[in-house]
């Protein structure tokens, strides 16, 4: 008896051994796209939410591995190879994409960034830059496990590998059931701790990084599909209804001060500056720029938050509009841009009968939209110098919007005018293989030179460029005339983070912060006015208001997410694109206060419940075209 027994645990024994060495490929297998999402994770964990081991994240994981894993043993010989390569290369690539995407914009991509496409072409003479030992070390790795689990695949194919694929598939259900469980219960999304919540996080998926850190790899982009693709909001009823309360209740009013209506009537050259950082508007470096902003009202805390997709048209839109881009990295140049804005800066200055209003840039018309969007912001036309035929050495140095005669008479016409300028010639690339590098240091000995430091002496010579651009525009403005009677408001569309090496890059803001990096030159310059520095801390969603304020336009500042910044009640507030905040008493930052006063709960839950209304608002005044139902 006891031999028999002996004889049938043998038998159980090696039937678990072989079963052990059938199934023995999927570990690798799994392996291969845990190590992807575990990379990605770890090196996102900078941002203090959700943990290596966080139920959530892990489970989406596990649901994602286990069913790529019952396909993959449903396949037979060839094809179940094929099946495997192509997905883990689809994932590979998904995983680059983001890495790199991270590194360069600080947020992770989505698929709503995806009509950006043609702009990002930009960007890929740098993403060599950003392949390190660690991402090569995980690839090798990945790619190592891929050739161990297709070399030990079974070759023959049996009944139980069918049984097992349905046992994966159930545990997948399992595992993304029990996601969702650990997502936990939702706060109401106006509370002042809701970005903290991580079902308010997967909920709306605005926070790239919170959202990727919660969901992990695969589940986030799964679900960046199906809202990027097929979450088509249209307008509400409620939403309008909405709307209207909200800005029948709003109190903000129009306080006198000396710098009410104090531009009335005269011309103003608004000049979006690319890349043009604080460290860059010295004396030496930028002599025109310096003299301007020392003369002029110098806005010193103004920052240049990214929000949406598309660094440059994310300020762009929010000094035209006084609205956001999309929170989540979508694109306003392509989603909403059949929206109105009766109430933008252009269609302000028309009101009071500026006769000749007009945007200007190096790019064709179909860059960013820009042909189309500039019709949103209420311009009369789009001027690009590519589409008007300069050739692109020509239109890198923004000195040709003076020296070309045709644009400058444009720019500068006998009409009453608002001129709206994007520069261009300090945008990447900082290297001297670059164009733009090349234009701005046209000898050959001196870029040899220039690259015992290269890209900060790349970039300091682009700037120069655009600040040759203000010399000329303020000879042009004397030698017609109408220098006294001309306004030039300056302002950096983003830092330069265009520049590869981050350190130096902190190094030379004088920050070590990430989102205090976004800190960039505004000013407001007159022949006439007195000198002013303005300290208190202000962003772009103020611009439209300021300047409506002192070109004595007809608004209603109620309509605008920011506030005049000469309002007697202003109340400074930056916020970013993880929620953080600096305010004129302090920065607050992962549910503590970074730097600044020590203040009471209350007022950092006032704070937070007001990002959230501001964001809510703009959600919803983009989704509905809000204005179009208005009378204004």
């Amino acid at each position: 008896m006891k031999f028999c027994e002996k004889i049938i645990t043998s038998v159980k024994n090696k039937k678990i051994i072989e079963f052990i060495k059938r199934y023995l490929y999927i570990i690798p297998f799994g392996l291969s796209f845990y190590i992807l999402d575990f990379f990605l994770r770890y090196t996102n964990l900078k941002i203090n939410f959700g943990g290596m081991y966080s139920l959530t994240a892990n489970s989406f994981t596990l649901a994602w591995v286990t069913l790529f894993a019952s396909f993959y043993l449903m396949f037979k010989g060839r094809l179940k190879k094929v099946y495997y390569i192509v997905t883990i290369s689809f994932f590979i690539f998904i995983f680059l994409l983001n890495y790199i995407y991270s590194n360069v914009f600080d947020n992770f991509f989505t698929l709503k960034t995806i009509t950006l496409v043609g702009e990002g072409t930009d960007y890929l003479s740098i993403i060599f830059d950003y392949i390190n030992l660690p991402i090569i070390i995980t690839l090798f790795i990945c790619i190592l496990l891929v050739y161990i689990s297709i070399k030990f695949i079974p070759k023959d194919v049996t009944k139980s590998d069918q049984i097992m694929a349905f046992v994966f598939f159930i545990l997948a259900f399992v595992a993304y059931g029990s996601g969702r469980f650990f997502l936990g219960k939702p706060a109401d999304k106006l509370a002042w701790d809701a970005w903290n919540y991580k079902r308010n996080i997967y909920n709306d998926y605005n926070q790239t990084r919170k959202s990727f850190q919660t969901s992990g790899l695969y589940e986030y982009t799964v679900r960046d599909f199906k809202l990027s693709i097929f979450n088509n909001k249209k307008a509400s009823a409620d939403d309008i209804k909405y709307l209207d309360s909200y800005f029948a209740t709003s109190n903000k009013n129009k306080t006198p001060s000396k710098y009410m209506n104090i531009f009335e009537d005269k011309n103003i050259v608004f000049v979006l500056m690319e890349s043009i950082d604080n460290w860059l508007t010295t004396k030496e470096n930028m002599p025109t720029l310096y003299k301007l902003m020392n003369e002029g009202i110098n806005f010193t805390n103004h920052y240049s938050p990214i929000y949406g997709g598309g660094a440059t048209f994310n300020t762009e839109f929010m000094i035209n509009t006084g609205y956001m881009t999309p929170f989540n990295g979508g694109s306003a140049a392509y989603s909403f841009n059949e929206n109105v804005f009766p109430l933008s800066l252009p269609n302000l200055f028309r009101k009071k009968g500026y006769n000749s209003i007009n945007e200007f840039h190096l790019n064709y018309a179909t860059f960013y939209n820009r042909g189309q969007m500039s019709k949103v912001f209420g311009y009369d036309n789009y001027y690009g110098s590519l589409d008007m035929e300069y050739s692109r050495p020509v239109a890198i140095d923004d000195s040709h919007f003076m020296n070309e005669k045709e644009l400058r008479d444009l720019i500068l016409p006998d009409d009453k005018f608002m001129s709206f300028i994007v520069t261009y010639s300090a945008h990447v690339f900082y290297t001297t293989k670059g164009l733009e590098c090349q234009i701005a240091i046209p000898n050959e000995k001196d870029r040899k030179e220039a690259m015992k430091d290269e890209e900060v002496n790349c970039v300091k010579a682009q700037a120069g460029l655009t600040d040759n651009f203000f010399k000329l525009l303020l000879d042009n403005l004397e030698e017609k005339g109408i220098l006294d009677n001309t306004v030039i408001v300056g302002i950096s569309d983003h830092y330069t983070y265009g520049i590869n090496d981050k350190e130096r890059l902190y190094d030379l803001k004088g920050v070590s912060d990430a989102n205090l990096i976004h800190k960039t030159p505004f000013f407001i310059w007159s022949n006439d006015i007195d000198h002013l520095e303005v300290t208190d801390v202000n962003t772009n969603l103020d611009i439209v208001p300021t300047l409506a304020y002192m070109f004595g336009l007809n608004y209603n500042p109620n309509y605008y997410l920011g506030t005049n910044i000469f309002d007697e009640d202003y109340d400074g507030l930056v916020f970013f694109a993880d929620y953080s905040w600096i305010d004129n008493k302090l920065y607050y930052k992962n549910n503590k206060i970074e730097a600044g006063e020590q203040v009471n709960k209350e007022y950092i839950n006032e704070k937070n419940k007001k990002i959230n209304t501001i964001l809510d608002i703009n959600k919803r005044i983009l989704e509905t075209n809000y204005f179009m139902h208005i009378d204004n």
